[in-house]
């Protein structure tokens, strides 16, 4: 029995919108056809945000919408390769599609991988975001709040080479911590 590869991770703080488009700038230029990245967080806590962001660095051809009722939107990206986003959130067993590996000409960002544990020992990359929600009041006044609050990041994978020449890149954006 082989042990599992070890994970490395680094994490930083988001301090609004801007700092989360700067970590998707950096995320997107480490991303390579055949790459599958899970994003972990708790509802509201800027997954499908991070991917429209990503999707936007990758020059996507198609706007980008959550995939939490079709399970699975793809988008053609100018270099030719096609951005799948899939949305676990619903499901407790993988879906067929995903026990094949990403294609070369395909790069899969997987929101709630975490809801099927063998699938995310899978991924290259994982990033984890988190919001701290305190206030008390309407619905409308949390949403609100979610919206403009800052967020913990955290990004892990099995690639310590990888994950070094992102952190240099966070460091530059005063990102990490």
């Amino acid at each position: 029995m082989t042990s599992p590869s070890p994970t490395y991770s680094i994490s930083g703080y988001l301090s609004g919108l801007a700092d989360l488009k700067k970590l998707a700038s950096i995320v997107s230029a480490s991303l390579d056809g055949g790459m599958q990245m899970g994003l972990c967080g708790e509802l509201a806590a800027g997954k499908t945000t991070f991917v429209r962001l990503l999707a936007a660095h990758l020059s996507a051809l198609a706007p980008v919408s959550s995939p939490t009722f079709a399970l699975c939107h793809e988008y053609p990206l100018a270099s030719g390769v096609t951005l799948e986003h899939w949305d676990l959130y619903r499901l407790s067993s993988l879906p067929e599609e995903l026990s094949f590996a990403a294609s070369p000409s395909t790069i899969r960002l997987v929101e709630w991988p975490d809801r099927v544990p063998q699938y995310a020992a899978q991924l290259d990359l994982t990033l984890t975001l988190s919001v701290e929600i305190t206030p008390e009041g309407s619905a409308r006044e949390l949403t609100e709040y979610v919206k403009s609050s800052p967020r913990l990041f955290s990004i892990s994978m099995p690639d310590s080479s990888t994950l070094e020449a992102l952190r240099n890149k966070l460091d530059a954006e005063g990102l990490s911590r």
